[in-house]
């Protein structure tokens, strides 16, 4: 391995601390290990357009971890500089879907700050292409 792979290594695994810093130690110990796990594995993994659908519903599910799932797939996608979809598209499917109301109540109501970071890293990137076209 050379110097800049370690780097990366160590870089990847210094936010996926922090990301599993933002997990309370309040809830069960199954549901932390579920939101760790959740975000190890999709740490690198980029989400995949044909699942938005999916993703958008995962968004709406009272299970945390699979909300988790789904704003996460959601924000990569709305990050996703080589997305086929252009993002302005893209934002108009996730709010006929309820979706802003979904994740300003993530954002405003969950006790969890993984959640909360993932939502509020969606609405930021929902104002800033908003902005832009004004």
């Amino acid at each position: 391995m050379d110097d800049q792979t370690i780097t990366n290594c160590a870089i990847k695994e210094k936010n996926i601390e922090k990301l599993c810093r933002l997990i309370p130690d309040s809830l069960t110990e199954e549901l932390k290990y579920a939101l760790k796990h959740s975000v190890e594995n999709l740490f690198n993994e980029e989400a995949d357009l044909d699942k938005l659908q999916e993703y958008i519903t995962q968004v709406h599910s009272d299970d945390l971890n699979i909300q988790y799932q789904g704003l996460n797939r959601n924000r990569k996608l709305l990050n996703n500089s080589q997305l086929a979809l252009p993002k302005e598209q893209l934002i108009e499917i996730l709010l006929q879907n309820n979706f802003s109301i979904k994740i300003f109540q993530i954002a405003i109501n969950s006790k969890i700050q993984l959640l909360q970071y993932e939502a509020l890293w969606i609405i930021y990137n929902i104002v800033c292409v908003t902005q832009q076209e004004i």
